[in-house]
């Protein structure tokens, strides 16, 4: 079997709080292979974004610690590698896009000379080669009249341009790994549906592996071949997405798809899951989602074990074999 291009396994992160710990992530194990697009889908809260920059090495050292487990990115251990190293791999092997370009692009510089950095330093070419490859890639992923965009700064274009932007930066270095963080969620509909073919064309073209983070399972549908799904720092569910969006398990995930409407359905009102993903420090015993779930009974203060309900679909609940019967 090929061994993964991406491999987490029993991470457990920590933000040290005065004289504590308070743990983030417990537990996260997951594998993205060669062209794989993964979704990583959960409320605001659940731990996705931290996630990410955890597998980027941007989360603050001073105050964010591994305590448990390791990311491997093809032969490299991440979490063992220095500041430097990682320098090397963050946008040529593996880049992010970010949910608000308008944040991530420098508005003192123009769109063409943060292009051309990245490109110059990363894949040694010269000033007038980087021009002509970041010129390709702007004409590649749709972006017209490439030059004179080059020349403009950030706030001068739409927002859907920014984020044009910001994937081309992403796939200069054409590499192994994209990860996008919500990177449709600002966007009207008309624009998010372009970049999610954009993002699956150069997927099929540069056999490109990708993280797509969001809370949008209507998104994770039209994109990606396995979804996991994150509550309150730990892994609930994951699956291919036939499986998850047909044949939920998690009474969590059920929640989630039942909160979204339905264009054959008539209904006043939307279906909610009651409460909020519990605060960092204050997770309750047990399993972290019974406060909120409607079929929590006393063993559920104990936490569950991630259990297989089928060919690669798993679940972290005592009552996962019922669950699909009983909601």
């Amino acid at each position: 079997m090929e061994q993964p291009l991406l491999q987490i396994k029993n991470l457990d992160l920590a933000f040290s709080k005065s004289d504590s710990k308070v743990q983030a992530l417990s537990n996260i194990s997951f594998d993205i292979s060669k062209g794989e697009i993964v979704g990583l889908v959960g409320e605001s809260g659940c731990g996705k974004s931290i996630t990410s920059l955890s597998i980027m090495g941007l989360l603050p050292e001073e105050s964010a610690h591994i305590t448990n487990g390791f990311i491997k990115f093809q032969d490299l251990i991440l979490t063992d590698l220095n500041e430097k190293q990682l320098r090397a791999i963050r946008g040529k092997e593996i880049s992010m896009i970010f949910q608000e370009p308008m944040t991530s692009l420098n508005p003192v510089f123009t769109i063409g000379d943060q292009l051309i950095e990245a490109v110059k330093k990363h894949l040694k070419m010269s000033k007038k080669e980087a021009i002509v490859h970041v010129e390709n890639i702007l004409e590649r992923i749709g972006i017209p009249r490439s030059r004179r965009i080059m020349n403009e700064y950030p706030h001068q274009l739409s927002g859907g341009m920014r984020q044009r932007v910001m994937i081309a930066m992403a796939l200069s270095c054409r590499p192994k790994l994209l990860i996008a963080d919500e990177p449709t969620t600002a966007l009207d509909v008309t624009i998010q549906a372009q970049i999610l073919d954009l993002l699956k064309s150069m997927n099929k073209e540069l056999n490109t592996s990708m993280l797509f983070i969001t809370h949008d399972l209507g998104v994770v549908a039209e994109i990606c071949d396995r979804v996991i799904v994150m509550y309150a720092g730990q892994i609930v569910e994951s699956g291919r997405v036939v499986d998850i969006l047909k044949n939920p398990r998690h009474p969590y995930t059920i929640g989630l798809l039942r909160s979204i409407p339905k264009l054959k359905e008539t209904r006043s009102r939307l279906d909610i899951i009651p409460g909020t993903v519990p605060q960092l420090g204050k997770m309750p015993k047990g399993c972290r989602f019974s406060p909120r779930c409607g079929l929590a009974t006393p063993q559920c203060s104990e936490e569950p074990d991630m259990i297989s309900v089928g060919s690669g679909h798993s679940v972290k609940c005592w009552y996962a074999n019922e669950t699909g019967e009983a909601l």
